[in-house]
């Protein structure tokens, strides 16, 4: 399969492996200041987060880390975009300028731009393929559009992405994926196929795995639209 995509020459074979590297990926990537009152609500955030490890994987200019750890969580952040947060910022508000909701968004650019020059430490650069921790740290590993949505558009890559967040997550702690076998507007039909079929050859593994305890899928309703998250939990 050949087809342009976001002004690239994406090819794929019936693997799902594709000519495009993480880099490419992660640069085709929308970087957004998501609220973290959205967030939360994408990945089924717990209500009680204090001191729970938890990890915001692609995490662009939100600022759900910063209310986590206002919550007492240990949280983190890791995104490759990180490298410069003036041009992040730069490209977020520009891309603010279109959606309805600007207000909220720029308020979550502001909070996070604020964290994260007086807390760094808790914001990496970093991509979801190489995460910079340990084995068995988080209770808590989640990604809003950045591992799906960008990253399964090539099943290694996705595949990939998708055991570092295992790696790093504790035994009885819980990986989520927002959002989950999901139809991107605007995107070539041949592209979401992909993913899709990236993402249900993925997770039909796991659930041989003897790692994992138990896989669901979560109805979420996000603005009117209803969409799935992908709970994952460590044996």
């Amino acid at each position: 399969m050949g087809i342009e995509f976001r002004q690239i020459h994406l090819q794929a074979d019936e693997q799902g492996k594709t000519n495009l590297a993480v880099k490419d990926l992660e640069g085709v990537a929308q970087p957004t200041s998501a609220s973290w009152e959205e967030v939360f609500e994408c990945v089924l955030m717990p209500s009680d987060v204090k001191g729970l490890r938890i990890l915001d994987v692609g995490a662009g200019a939100s600022d759900a880390v910063c209310k986590l750890l206002e919550l007492g969580a240990e949280a983190y952040a890791i995104d490759p975009r990180y490298r410069s947060r003036a041009d992040l910022k730069g490209r977020v508000k520009k891309h603010n300028k279109l959606v309805s909701n600007k207000l909220r968004r720029n308020e979550a650019l502001e909070s996070f731009m604020e964290s994260a020059k007086s807390r760094p430490e808790r914001y990496l650069e970093a991509s979801a393929t190489e995460i910079p921790f340990p084995d068995n740290f988080f209770d808590i590993v989640y990604s809003r559009i950045a591992v799906t949505s960008y990253l399964d558009v090539d099943r290694d890559i996705f595949s990939n992405a998708v055991e570092e967040c295992i790696r790093v997550a504790k035994t009885g702690g819980s990986i989520r994926f927002f959002p989950y076998m999901d139809v991107e507007p605007g995107w070539p039909p041949e592209v979401n196929e992909l993913r899709i079929d990236n993402e249900r050859e993925v997770v039909n593994r796991l659930k041989k795995d003897s790692r994992i305890k138990g896989i669901s899928e979560e109805d979420v309703n996000i603005n009117g639209l209803a969409d799935k998250t992908l709970i994952i939990e460590k044996a």
